[in-house]
């Protein structure tokens, strides 16, 4: 069985979210705080940002409408 080492990611940019800190682990992803460009702050897992499947707090969907 092999442990995977903790590798702390704040100060990465994915889109418009910055990760600020580690939130804790959850369904299998580790949690990461994130601020957006707009000024609002999210729990994104770390699925969601590896796979670009979250990019922002929400806030890119509302520039569409």
């Amino acid at each position: 069985m092999s442990y995977r080492t903790f590798q702390d990611r704040t100060g990465e940019r994915y889109g418009r979210l910055v990760i600020i800190g580690f939130a804790g682990s959850g369904d299998h992803s580790r949690q990461w705080k994130c601020k957006c460009d707009c000024g609002n702050e999210v729990i994104v897992s770390w699925k969601q940002l590896q796979q670009n499947h979250k990019s922002s707090c929400g806030c890119s969907y509302r520039d569409w409408e």
